[in-house]
Parts: structure tokens; C-alpha cells; sequence
């Protein structure tokens, strides 16, 4: 399309930091006309939500990068009026890179294209439109985490919400500025959206399950000392530095207490703690102490030294009063607000991921050099006096950077709680009756009311719900995926929260940001007067499917599972398949291969499928090596997850019957795939630095080395790419894919396969080091990857199917699906079909309306993770492909054969989608009768079974 539109914003700083402009362009129409097309083309850095005469249309652009950056198209014929009209556009700017984003400049592009009988109009945003930063949201806040990037903290007080009307004045607004045309840098000329809008809908809650009083602890406070020790650093990697977080402890009375970091180092920074010479040495099992405090100034020094993936300090004081801080150098008529200092850093390493470094220059394990003589000089400091000789290498923290009780997650953590209110049946009924209300009676002075509402099973969107309050009331929205017994499972590494501050009167809110979970806690801090709240709901978003994907069978425990995985895909479906809908709605690229192979057995949405393939290589923009999440400027490469997206680029094909994806596709495969050969070394060995993971067990596999699974999976690629070649025409490709292939395989089985022992190395470090373990995840790829020389492959075979007990076993239910994809090979479908049953048979006994991340109790002291994980829904695919007894011949399901499966079932039946259609089957084993309904288009070869009577009806 042709751009009349130009980039804007408003004010003087390109890159702001967590801030909202709101825009505004009114125009009007003299006449309507009814068969006028009006199409509204809209795209923004970060983020927008766009309303167009009143009406909340959408919001976006979808996942992106500066190279190829989107643009959505909104159908608005229907919302044209005579007279005046009005666009109204919300851009959030992060300013930060988080898992979804690259941080690259404010701005917002815009173009409204009326066609007309007799004419066009076209309003392009421009200089004449006018523009507000929406003071409501809090631009000094904490994140969500660093995936997710910033919580939302909003003051309705601060903001007339009836902006988006054309009733509202903006004269006092002032005019944007025009900052380059469709086709500038940073973004280029935009690219049209390639995936449909997102589908929406409305979800109510189940039940209330209590409310409760509660006293939160004293104080806690947060430090961002991103700015500190990195002050230009907008990036979404890691920190590897130590340095030194210090403030003073001004005590009037002698107390006694408990000093906590409420975040491990995923999602916070802390260290051990020094306080008047004291040490006290803390780690991720433990990041708390006790300590008695004096009356006086206590010197409390954070010595930080390892990997931080954020760089917030989460500090909670758990004492009987509220702990005063001080600026530890300076006296207060002095110091003004500012209590924090840092010092650093002191060492530090730049994250690498090129395949040859250790990612963080060798200190995954052992951290940073905690014996720097530096760190052990200033640790020795134990009072103020003493540390004052450091005060030219100090610099302050702003006081804008430090945050008093703004980190929900801690204050919901380490509360009391004093006593559960009752609840009438009565009160339920303001999660559906229209206009129903449910008045939260005020509380005692310093004691809060906390609501847990139940949604029935894990849902994702923007919370929304209408109040009667008093101004000034906190509302602290948490949402949480499990309650076991009535006990809480907070989500760690997840403040996924949101504050609102009240207004005067009734007003309705809905979160800008969209949220995972189960549970709604809703907390009201500050209560003097009774609350009145109604019509809660979250407001669901998702890619538009149709359940075209159906199964059935005579195990009620499988149909259960069915279910659940079907209902974790979908929630796992946004712009890109997402790993999960509550900690990290995540790209990530070796998930999404799971998450391909379910959706072709449940919806049938190959566009997604084929959209997401495609983002990939775009992130060899910044490296040769994949990054195993997109779009993200995290140096982060899992070898295993692109050797995965080549295996899924195959598979698309296959089901799709797309040939034209490979036609284009092909250059990016064979150049990625030689990228990763350049790693091989004289021996034919695949040895890289890198994220080299498996699956979440303990496995001893080197962070520089040879993986030998990854090195039956690079030979596997080449062996597909050469494939692809051969598809092509291009011989010589084929026979150089072909020859590294067979080099990888016999190189693997010379220097990798224990003869004495009858199994493979999980690998070797650069110093010729074997892995101290052997794993059931090793040969499990290796025998996938075709790699098994015929010489071992009965010994192999063996071991798959009588697992040696010392073996490290499948942890996950992600490497779970790897395991039912051997035993399928295998011809042992009964054993996949055991696997499911316990494992996933285990979280259904528990109440999963969803599929968790890892198996039940697989972590100490919770059922898992994350309860809704898309690399849990592989059964879907599993049971489509085996159990309906329709297996694909050729690419596209041009043809199939039908077979009723080898099984201990007694009748199964479902649907399968397919570029031409539904094939619907049905079979039951007593009768030995089978039914398959599909259309003309597909070829049917049935597979001669003694006895059974075998029908095929056409459906068109």
C-alpha cells in the first residue's frame, strides 16, 4: 500500500521509558454513504490500543522487528457517522527489550482510507493530530518480570478515561510531531499483518472462593539500579558484574526481624548481605535471615556478584515497625530522598552467544570471582565511618528508583492473615446477574481485604471490573494458577500483578496488560469505606480457530487429557504459539514445534504455523546462530530448538502440502543449517558453546563440548535439507547434505558410543571430558535422528525399552513427547500410552483443567510450574495421528491409508483437519467395524485387516 501517513510522537525523548501517549484525530464526514469501505491502517513502537468513535477495535501490532515490522488493518465501514468522527490511539512505549520485544524508538503510523461511490479520503497521522501522555500509569514501577516486562500501576485519579470520546475536549493538547515517513529507520516500510485479528469473547468467574483480612509486612522496597551499573543499557540480557547495593539501617528503638529477598536472581538481584561486618551468605535456597538491630545507623551492604537477568532488588523488612533507610554517606539535609548508593561494577563479562565463548565467559556455575580483592576490601567495611573513604566511586540511586511497597508479589507473600470473613450464597451473584454488586465492608486501620475469585480453569486476557469506591483506594490485582487444599501456589519469578488507585464513585477498569491465571485475588488496601464491585471478567483474546480436531474413545482418562491438551494449545495461540499464558507468553522455538504438530490434529491452523517458521531466521539479523525465543535481544541460542525448527519446517510441508514454503524457504535452511556445520571439528564432532539444554533433569552435558544428541540432530538437518535439495533439483546440495550426514552419523558412533557399557556419552567437554551421566533424553534423539548405526540397534532399541536404573530419566512432559515418538517407532504404542496415562493421568487427578510444564511434584514443594504449557499438549497430536487410524501417505493428506490401530481400547472415534477438509473416523473393536467419512479430494488406501468390515463414505 501507498503510505500518506507519517510516523509521530510528542515530546522531546525518542525512547521514553514505560510511557503511554495518548493521540487523538477527529474529522468529519458532511454525508455517509452505505456502501463506502473504510479501512484503518495502524502500527506503533511498542504497543497500541485503538478506538475508533468510542469503540475498543484492538490492539498490537504483532511480534516484531525493526527489519520486519507489521502493521494491522481494521474494517471500520461500519462505525462511520455523519458529522464528526474520532480516532483515539494509546501507544505504550517500553523502552526496555523483555522475551517479546526489541527496544528500538517511540512512534505511532496511521492511515484511515475511506472509498467511496464518487471519491477517497484519506487521514494520515501527521503533525495535526494531537497528543497527552496518559499521567494515570505510573512510569516508576517494577516489571511483571523480565519476559514480560512492566506491571501496570494506574491511578484513575490522574486521567480522564473519557478521552477516547468526541465529546471530550482536547483543546489544552498539543500537536504532535512528525518524525519521518512510512518507510524510515528504525522500522523500514511496514509490512502487512500475515495472520488473521485476534479473536475475543468475555469469561466470567465460577465461584468466590474467600475473602479475608489480612496485615501485609511493614515495608518493602525496590531498587532499579539498571541505570546504576548500566546506564545506557536498554537490552534484555543478562548482567554478569559484581558490584555493591548499599543503604543505612537508622533504627530509634532496639528491634528484631527478618531481611528477605522475595525474587530469585530470574527475577531480582540480591546477594549476600553485609551488615556491620557481619556477612550473611544467602542463595537461591535461601534468601532470607534473621538479624536484631541496635538503636543507631546500621551499614547494610548487598555485595552482588553472579548472573542477573534484571537488575530490580526486591528488599522486604519484615520487622514489628517500619524500617527507616538513609543514605549511607551523606546526612539527610543533604541526602534529600535519595537512601540507596551502588558501587560498581567491580568486574564484569558480556553475555556471548557466538558458539565459541562460554555464554557468560564461564561462570553459569561458579559465579563471578567472589574472591576479588576488591569485593573482600569493601565487604570489611562495618560502619558508615568506614565506607565513607569510597564515596568518589559511589554514585546515588534517584529516589524515583526506589519504590516503597510497589512489588505485590512480596507484600502477598509475607502477609498475616487474620481471619476469613464469611460468605453468603447470595454474594455469588455478582459474578453473573447483571448489575449484582458485592459490598466489601471496610476494614480496621493498617488491615486489608483480600478477594480470591475463581475462574474454573486457567484463562488469559485483560482483567476487567466495575467499583464504587472512595478516591484513593489501592486495589492490587494478583492472578495465580493453583490452590492445593486451599492453599495458595504463589507464582514465582511472576509478580503477575496490577495496581488501580480509585477515583471518586462508579467507574469501570480494564488492565491495558493481559494476564494468565486461574485465580483473581483482588486486595483493597486502605479501605475506610465500604467498596462496592461487580461484573468481574476477563476479557479473553486468542488466534481464531474452529475446532475442526475431535477425539473420542472408550478411556475416559484419555478423553479427559484430549481435553486438556486442546484447551492448553488454545491458550498457548496469540500472534506466535506462546509457551504459556501466565509466566512468559513466550516465542520460544523449540516449544513451538510441539505446538505445530498439536494444532494439526486439533485446528488445523497452518498459517500460524507457517507465520511463526517464518519469524525465526529473522533473528540471524543479530547472529548466525538462532536465538531460541523471538523477538528478543537476549543472547540466547539452544542449538536443540533450531535443529527443532528445521525438523518443523518438514513437517509443515508434510501437512500442508505447502511446497511453495519450501521453494522460498530453502536459501534460509541451507544457510542456517551450514552455519551450524562450521562447528564440527576435525574429528566430525559438533562442538559449540551455547544454552546447551535437554530437558529440565540432571544431566552432565557440557556447556562447551559436543552434545552428542545435538549431534545426531545436525546430522538429521542435513539429512531433511538434503531432502530438500533433492525436491528441488539440486543435486549438488543433496550429495554435500547427504556426505555430512553420513560424516556426523559415523563420527558419532566412533567417538561417542561406550562399547563397554552399550550406550551412548551424553557428551564431551573441550578437554575430553566424558559426561559423568547417561540419559534415557540422548537416545531417545539419537535413535529419532535415524542415527543408530545397524551395528548397535537392537542394543539401543533394548535400552529404550528397558531403561538401565541409573540412567537420568525423562523429566518433562516436554521430552515426554520425544519418548512417545520412539516408542511409536518402535511399534510399542501400549508404552506411549502408559507414559500418558500416569503422568498426564497425574495432573488430572490433581483438578488440571490444563497441561502443566512438568510432570506432578516434579518440584519441591509444588505440583509444577506452570499449569498451562504447550509443550504438555502433545498428546493431542499423539492421539490424532495413532489412534483414529488414519495415517498421511503423501504431503497435504492427498492421500491416506486406513488402519485401525493396534490398541487396548475398545472404540475410539474423531476428526482430523486437513487442507481439504475434515476426515472423520469411527471404529469400535467388538464389532470390528470402522467408518471413515472424508472428502472426494483425498486418495484411500485401506489396509487389509482380517475381519473388519471397513467403510468409506465421501463428504462431498
Amino acid at each position: 500500500m501507498k503510505w500518506l501517513g507519517q510516523w509521530i510522537w510528542a515530546g522531546q525523548d525518542d525512547r521514553p521509558v514505560n510511557e503511554r501517549v495518548c493521540f487523538r484525530k477527529s474529522f468529519q464526514l458532511e454525508e455517509t454513504d452505505d456502501s463506502a469501505k473504510a479501512k484503518l491502517h495502524i502500527t506503533a513502537d511498542s504497543r497500541y490500543r485503538l478506538w475508533f468513535n468510542g469503540n475498543l477495535l484492538g490492539e498490537g501490532p504483532i511480534r516484531s522487528s525493526t527489519a520486519h515490522w507489521y502493521f494491522d488493518t481494521y474494517d471500520v465501514s461500519h462505525l462511520l457517522q455523519k458529522g464528526d468522527n474520532l480516532i483515539a490511539i494509546e501507544v505504550w512505549h517500553f523502552g526496555h527489550s523483555n522475551y517479546q520485544y526489541i527496544e528500538a524508538r517511540a512512534g505511532l503510523l496511521a492511515q484511515l482510507e475511506i472509498h467511496r461511490r464518487f471519491d477517497t479520503v484519506l487521514i494520515g497521522s501527521d503533525k495535526s493530530w494531537k497528543a497527552m501522555k496518559n499521567e494515570g500509569y505510573r512510569k516508576h514501577t517494577v516489571k511483571r518480570n523480565v519476559n514480560l516486562g512492566w506491571m501496570e500501576h494506574y491511578d484513575a485519579r490522574d486521567w480522564d478515561e473519557k478521552w477516547i470520546n468526541l465529546a471530550f475536549d482536547d483543546a489544552e493538547w498539543p500537536l504532535t510531531a512528525a518524525i519521518g515517513s512510512a518507510g524510515m529507520l528504525p522500522w523500514g516500510l511496514p509490512r502487512p499483518r500475515d495472520i488473521p485479528l485476534m479473536s475475543s469473547w468475555e469469561q466470567h468467574p465460577s465461584q468466590i472462593v474467600e475473602l479475608r483480612e489480612v496485615v501485609p509486612v511493614k515495608r518493602v522496597v525496590t531498587v532499579n539500579a539498571r541505570d546504576n551499573f548500566y546506564p545506557d543499557a536498554r537490552d534484555a540480557n543478562a548482567r554478569v558484574f559484581s558490584g555493591f547495593l548499599v543503604t543505612a539501617i537508622e533504627v530509634s528503638e532496639s528491634i528484631s526481624g527478618r531481611i528477605a529477598f522475595p525474587s530469585h536472581k530470574w527475577n531480582g538481584v540480591y546477594g549476600d548481605v553485609i551488615i556491620g561486618g557481619v556477612r550473611y551468605a544467602l542463595d537461591d535456597s535461601n534468601r532470607e535471615f534473621v538479624i536484631d538491630l541496635s538503636i543507631g545507623f546500621h551499614l547494610m551492604m548487598i555485595e552482588i556478584c553472579g548472573v542477573h537477568d534484571d537488575l530490580f532488588c526486591h528488599i522486604l523488612f519484615d520487622f514489628p515497625i517500619r524500617v527507616k533507610l538513609a543514605h549511607p554517606l551523606l546526612p539527610p539535609d543533604s541526602a534529600g530522598d535519595t537512601v540507596f548508593v551502588t558501587l560498581g561494577p567491580i568486574e564484569q563479562t558480556i553475555p556471548v552467544a557466538d558458539g565459541v565463548q562460554p555464554v557468560y565467559g564461564g561462570v553459569e556455575d561458579s559465579g563471578l570471582n567472589r574472591a576479588h580483592h576488591r569485593l573482600k576490601e569493601i565487604a570489611t567495611c562495618r560502619n558508615v565511618k568506614a565506607f565513607s573513604k569510597y564515596v568518589n566511586e559511589t554514585q546515588d540511586v534517584p529516589s524515583f528508583n526506589v519504590m516503597d511497597d510497589e512489588y505485590v508479589f512480596a507484600l502477598l507473600t509475607s502477609k498475616t492473615i487474620l481471619k476469613r470473613r464469611p460468605l453468603l450464597w447470595s454474594d455469588g451473584r455478582m459474578l453473573r446477574a447483571p448489575g449484582e454488586a458485592l459490598r466489601i465492608k471496610a476494614s480496621d486501620p493498617g488491615v486489608d481485604l483480600e478477594l480470591i475469585i475463581d475462574f474454573g480453569e486457567i484463562t488469559i486476557g485483560n482483567v476487567a471490573f466495575e467499583v464504587e469506591a472512595e478516591p484513593g483506594v489501592t486495589i492490587d490485582g494478583y492472578g495465580f494458577e493453583s490452590m492445593v487444599r486451599g492453599e495458595m501456589e504463589f507464582t514465582e519469578g511472576l509478580n503477575n500483578s496490577f495496581r488501580y488507585v480509585t477515583k471518586a464513585g462508579v467507574q469501570p477498569y480494564r488492565t491495558a496488560t493481559r494476564f494468565g491465571f486461574r485465580y483473581l485475588m483482588l486486595t483493597f488496601r486502605g479501605l475506610r469505606n465500604d467498596v462496592s464491585l461487580r461484573e468481574v471478567r476477563v476479557c479473553r483474546t486468542s488466534f481464531p480457530v474452529s475446532e475442526e480436531g475431535k477425539f473420542r474413545c472408550s478411556d475416559l482418562m484419555l478423553n479427559e487429557i484430549w481435553t486438556i491438551s486442546r484447551r492448553t494449545h488454545l491458550l498457548c495461540m496469540e500472534d506466535t504459539f506462546t509457551d504459556c499464558p501466565t509466566y512468559e507468553q513466550v516465542f520460544w522455538v523449540g516449544d513451538s514445534r510441539i505446538s505445530a504438530l498439536s494444532n494439526y490434529s486439533v485446528y488445523g491452523s497452518y498459517d500460524l504455523v507457517r507465520h511463526c517458521l517464518e519469524l525465526v531466521p529473522r533473528s540471524g539479523e543479530r547472529s548466525p546462530l538462532l536465538a531460541a525465543l523471538y523477538p528478543t535481544d537476549w543472547e540466547a541460542a539452544i542449538p536443540f530448538w533450531t535443529f527443532s525448527w528445521v525438523i518443523a519446517c518438514r513437517e509443515y510441508v508434510m501437512y500442508s502440502g505447502d511446497t511453495a514454503f519450501e521453494e522460498t524457504n530453502y536459501p534460509q535452511l541451507k544457510k542456517i543449517v551450514q552455519a551450524y556445520l562450521a562447528f564440527v571439528n576435525e574429528k566430525g564432532l559438533f562442538d559449540i558453546s551455547a544454552w546447551n539444554f535437554l530437558d529440565w533433569a540432571k544431566l552432565d552435558v557440557p556447556y562447551a563440548g559436543t552434545v552428542t544428541a545435538y549431534q545426531a540432530m545436525l546430522a538429521y538437518c542435513c539429512k531433511l535439507v538434503g531432502q530438500m535439495a533433492g525436491d528441488r533439483g539440486e543435486e549438488a546440495d543433496k550429495q554435500a547434505f547427504d556426505a555430512q550426514y553420513c560424516r556426523l552419523k559415523t563420527s558419532l558412533r566412533e567417538h561417542l558410543w561406550d562399547a563397554e557399557a552399550g550406550s551412548y556419552f551424553d557428551g564431551l567437554d573441550r578437554q575430553g571430558g566424558v559426561s559423568k551421566t547417561r540419559s534415557m533424553q540422548t537416545h531417545l534423539l539419537v535413535y529419532l535422528s535415524d542415527c543408530v548405526t545397524e551395528d548397535i540397534s537392537d542394543i539401543v532399541a533394548q535400552r529404550l525399552l528397558d531403561t538401565p536404573g541409573e540412567w537420568v530419566n525423562v523429566a518433562t512432559p516436554f521430552m515426554a513427547f520425544y519418548y512417545c515418538e520412539a516408542m511409536r517407532k518402535l511399534d510399542r504404542l501400549d508404552r506411549a500410552l502408559a507414559m500418558i496415562r500416569k503422568q498426564w493421568g497425574g495432573m488430572v487427578r490433581y483438578g488440571a483443567t490444563t497441561c502443566w510444564e512438568t510432570f506432578p511434584h516434579a518440584l519441591p514443594n509444588r505440583l509444577t510450574r506452570s499449569h498451562a504449557h504447550s509443550w504438555s499438549a502433545s498428546p493431542a497430536y499423539l492421539f490424532g495421528t495413532t489412534l483414529l487410524g488414519i495415517e498421511m501417505e503423501t504431503s497435504g493428506f492427498n492421500a491416506i491409508r486406513v488402519c485401525p490401530p493396534d490398541t487396548d481400547l475398545e472404540w475410539a472415534e474423531g476428526a482430523i483437519p486437513t487442507p481439504h477438509g475434515r476426515i472423520e473416523s469411527y471404529w469400535n473393536k467388538a464389532d470390528k467395524a470402522m467408518e471413515v467419512r472424508l472428502p472426494d479430494s483425498i486418495l484411500v488406501t485401506v489396509k487389509d485387516n482380517v475381519g473388519w468390515d471397513i467403510r468409506i463414505y465421501r463428504t462431498n
